[in-house]
């Protein structure tokens, strides 16, 4: 059932005192409670501590940081994830999140990596932060500096680095730089690409592709080819020849799903997506706004993020399986299904795939064919 959802005006939004009306952030899209948060309310929500490497716009290493913050997922469970328009699939593990920021960032997460894993802050936003100061660093003492200061997004505009500038200066060490403004910071993420800076917006989008027509069920599902539909929409086939040059990947997991429980411990083998993608398009692709949807031929469907399938430090972590326990799949599962390592549950495994369609999201949920409003 699609419920209705209504305009972005902020809700309950609390009110400012101090430095703090300086930041805040929109949940919009496709929420039934749009919200405005800042400083004062990221606060006000449980806290999750972590310790994170910060990275610059070019790839470089800037500092590392203690950070405490909101969880992406309990912000988006207070907001409510809710389709705006019907496009044939009741769920939302289809659906992605948009993160913007003010200079023209933005990171794309699946909401399947945000609710479907067992870590609640694999995301958090995030308005306080300290500098980590290594243990063999020289003596701070006389210098007047006070070098780990919790600093929320306005203390962050104009941190005191002055006693830091003799080495931290290109020089002798490498430039030493905090984040500004409220954060989204992803904690588990090996690279810094889908770390936003002064956060203004998180968006909740479909993928505004809809699912065709009558679907099989049972053995009928099984399909032996699977379409691989790139952004520029051209299809590649892939079949069990078309994955020889893939690279092979196999792991084990015993399986939960969110509605029957426990479905017992399996090995999976095929070849990993991310291999199928970059020999598809030639060469790697900016992973950070880039999604997977891949659909079965009975219409269930998922949604994976480029940052889940190319960021993790699992290493590989989205398989186009052909194999269960050394034997083919059954007919029910197709030629191929995929499988995904780092999920809590299995719900996001597509039996009898059909169609891997490649997604560059737009930058609003408008130019996707949805609108915020019936």
């Amino acid at each position: 059932m699609i419920r209705k959802v209504v305009s972005c005006s902020a809700v309950a939004a609390l009110l400012l005192s101090g430095s703090h009306l300086q930041a805040s952030v929109r949940v919009t899209g496709c929420v039934t409670t749009p919200l405005e948060l800042n400083g004062a309310s990221i606060a006000a929500m449980p806290q999750h501590p972590r310790t994170v490497k910060v990275f610059g716009p070019q790839g470089d290493y800037r500092c590392s940081v203690d950070v405490t913050g909101a969880s992406l997922r309990e912000i988006l469970e207070k907001a409510v994830v809710s389709k705006a328009t019907d496009d044939g699939f009741g769920r939302t593990i289809d659906t992605y999140v948009m993160v913007k920021g003010s200079a023209g960032e933005r990171a794309l997460f699946s909401y399947g990596e945000i609710f479907m894993t067992g870590d609640p802050a694999m995301f958090l936003l995030v308005d306080r932060m300290r500098l980590r100061i290594s243990g063999h660093h020289e003596s701070l003492a006389g210098t007047g500096w006070e070098p780990s200061p919790w600093l929320d997004a306005p203390g962050r505009e104009k941190p005191r680095f002055d006693g830091c500038a003799g080495c931290h200066d290109g020089t002798n060490q490498l430039k030493l730089s905090m984040p500004n403004g409220i954060c989204l910071v992803p904690t588990r993420d090996r690279v810094g690409r889908r770390f936003i800076r002064d956060v203004t917006e998180v968006m909740v989008c479909q993928s505004g592709v809809k699912v065709a027509g009558a679907r099989p069920k049972g053995e009928e599902m099984w399909v032996d080819r699977a379409n691989l539909i790139l952004p520029d929409n051209r299809s590649v086939t892939i079949g069990e020849d078309a994955t020889s040059e893939a690279s092979p990947v196999e792991w084990q997991d015993a399986t939960v799903g969110m509605g029957r429980g426990y479905h017992g411990d399996h090995t999976w083998s095929g070849v990993s997506v991310r291999s199928l993608l970059e020999r598809a398009m030639g060469s790697a692709p900016d992973y950070g706004t880039l999604a997977v949807l891949v659909t079965a031929s009975d219409g269930y469907r998922s949604l994976y993020s480029g940052g889940e399938i190319a960021y993790s430090p699992l290493g590989e972590t989205l398989m186009l399986a052909s194999t269960e326990d050394a034997k083919p799949l059954a007919r029910d599962s197709g030629r191929f299904r995929t499988v995904v390592k780092g999920d809590f549950f299995v719900d996001r495994s597509v039996r009898s795939v059909q169609d891997i369609r490649v997604i560059v999201a737009p930058a609003t949920c408008e130019a996707a064919g949805q609108s915020e409003k019936h």
